[in-house]
């Protein structure tokens, strides 16, 4: 998809072709049980945009990363805000980062390791028509951080068009070991700008050592791959990411200006996702000899742009365009069950269709809803049918003409119910709540998702906002469950430096796990219980687990019991 004007280049997508602003209207919840209220907004005095949100496990906080003008040229600016809780379940957003003290050009990436390290991403130009992804860590000092450079990369062309995403996504794995950052493509579907295609270094994902100092990444494919940098490719443009519970990492892929279905993935090393040569379930007709835009009913009528490429406009019969790679199985997205964000256009006859309604599924999200702001119930707080979903973004919404000519929505929050099989995952969507103003990144806590909303796409104003959205939790110990056992959880002693006691207690024989899990919500032990009568006790060794507060959760088939510890 295609970004305009002031965009954030590789973080988000939007049609050029918009329809007159609508009116700001606070967003509505569409499941039961669900509430949205404003928590915070944005102060608008640098025309600064939220564009990530972030929970520090060190502190608790959350985080948010405003910036401006990140994806045009001249001046950038970038303000690190932490949410500060008040009176009436609002926050005060109070600056503790400027772009000065952090250092990260045109920062537009943000994530935390499980040690509270900082870690943001951007993009530094390196001359007229070349750029260099620019990775910096914060190494927590009393309040604040000291600040290095993890990587930089070589320059590399940009096509100067709508499509350079650059660098824009970073997550840190659940040890703290590598972070995992997209590079995304230069070009809508592959198409040649200057001679150039895509570069080693864009449609990919890398992996980095958190710890490096300066390191010099290569333009260069294969040399990427022969230094283990290179963790998967054939990625268009995922501009978030985020690890699952059990530690499979997932990804939202954006699509580009044809109608291709827009993608979920599971993301694992050494695998291909297909771009160019494959988008969403679709193979890029761009590639075949006697391609005929005008004849290509995923192609809308109106996509006179000026970004010609060199073999004519973007949408073209383009003889030269490569094979694809021998010897290489692309791997597909998961596929969508409906209800909701599973329409999808027909390849032969170009009819819009709706996965729930024809027995079929799309693969994963209708086309232009851009996916961003992927975050987990890490921990199972939320109540039954949302007990451990995945939640994603759509920036897009009403008036986005590419978006409209799918049938409209967006703008909105799904809950995608994942299932793991054999062949890989399968998932149902359903909405959650609507009516945001282009929302662009979510982070989870006790039960609330705080959405950041962008703001007028096209010009200042709108709702720069942080709205928290909150969703029905499953009860705990503390709180009555109907028809549930007595479930009794002890933790001694705590906090605790070497082990820790864990004592269960049930009323009566129940199927029971006992997990504990980091202040991140990932679970770093996992233990069957006897399905007895009476008190089971398990010693834990603590010992090599990083200083924090950690949770241990009893979990049964009636009810969920929890208590915190602190491991010093």
């Amino acid at each position: 998809m295609r970004l305009a004007g002031h965009a954030l280049l590789g973080l988000l997508a939007a049609s050029l072709l918009a329809a007159p602003l609508l009116a700001i209207a606070q967003p509505r919840p569409d499941l039961d049980g669900v509430s949205v209220r404003e928590a915070a907004a944005v102060p608008q005095t640098n025309d600064e945009h939220p564009i990530r949100i972030a929970r520090n496990p060190a502190d608790g906080a959350l985080y948010v990363l405003a910036t401006s003008n990140p994806g045009g040229t001249g001046a950038t600016t970038s303000t690190i805000y932490r949410l500060d809780a008040q009176a009436g379940e609002t926050f005060d957003l109070v600056p503790v980062l400027t772009h000065n003290a952090h250092g990260t050009p045109r920062a537009v990436g943000m994530a935390f390791g499980p040690d509270g390290s900082f870690y943001l991403v951007g993009n530094a130009e390196a001359g007229d028509d070349r750029t260099r992804l620019v990775v910096r860590r914060g190494t927590p000092v009393g309040t604040s951080w000291r600040w290095a450079t993890v990587a930089t990369s070589e320059p590399y062309r940009l096509s100067r068009t709508w499509f350079d995403h650059r660098a824009n996504a970073v997550a840190v794995t659940p040890d703290g070991s590598t972070l995992i950052v997209n590079s995304g493509a230069r070009t809508d579907h592959g198409e040649m700008y200057g001679g150039v295609r895509e570069e080693g270094l864009t449609a990919i994902l890398l992996q980095i050592p958190a710890a490096a100092r300066d390191l010099v990444l290569p333009n260069d494919r294969e040399a990427l791959r022969a230094d283990g940098y290179l963790f998967a490719e054939g990625i268009r443009n995922t501009a978030d990411l985020a690890f699952a519970p059990n530690g499979d990492l997932f990804g939202p892929e954006n699509a580009g200006d044809r109608d291709d279905s827009e993608e979920l993935n599971w993301l694992r090393e050494g695998r291909h996702y297909g771009f160019p040569w494959r988008i969403g379930t679709s193979t890029t007709p761009m590639q075949f000899p006697g391609y005929d835009p005008a004849a290509d009913p995923f192609v809308s009528p109106a996509r006179n742009l000026d970004n010609e490429a060199d073999t004519g406009w973007y949408f073209s019969d383009d003889p030269t365009f490569p094979a694809p790679p021998d010897g290489v199985a692309f791997t597909e997205p998961i596929p969508n069950v409906g209800p909701d964000a599973d329409r999808y256009r027909d390849p032969v006859t170009g009819a819009l269709l709706d996965a729930s309604d024809t027995g079929t599924a799309a693969g994963t999200f209708t086309a232009h809803r851009s996916p961003l702001g992927l975050v987990f119930d890490a921990d199972s707080a939320l109540a039954a049918p949302l007990t451990g979903s995945a939640f994603v973004l759509s920036f897009n919404g009403p008036g986005d003409s590419l978006l409209d000519r799918m049938g409209g929505g967006g703008n909105d929050l799904l809950a995608l119910d994942l299932e793991a099989g054999p062949g890989g995952y399968t998932l149902s969507a359903t909405l959650v709540a609507s009516g945001f103003d282009h929302p662009v990144d979510a982070a989870m806590g006790d039960g609330v998702l705080y959405v950041i909303e962008y703001g007028n796409w096209f010009g200042p104003g709108g709702s720069r906002s942080v709205q928290a959205v909150t969703l029905p939790r499953r009860a705990t110990a503390s709180e009555p469950l109907p028809d549930a056992p007595d479930l009794a959880l002890a933790v001694a002693p705590n906090p605790a430096r070497d082990a820790v006691t864990l004592r269960v207690t049930l009323d009566r024989p129940v199927h029971a796990r006992l997990d504990v899990l980091d202040v991140l919500g990932r679970t770093v032990l996992r233990a069957p219980l006897s399905a007895t009568t009476g008190t089971q006790v398990l010693p834990v060794s603590v010992r090599g687990f990083p200083s924090g507060v950690y949770v241990a959760r009893l979990v049964t088939e009636d009810g969920v019991a929890t208590r915190s510890f602190t491991v010093q």
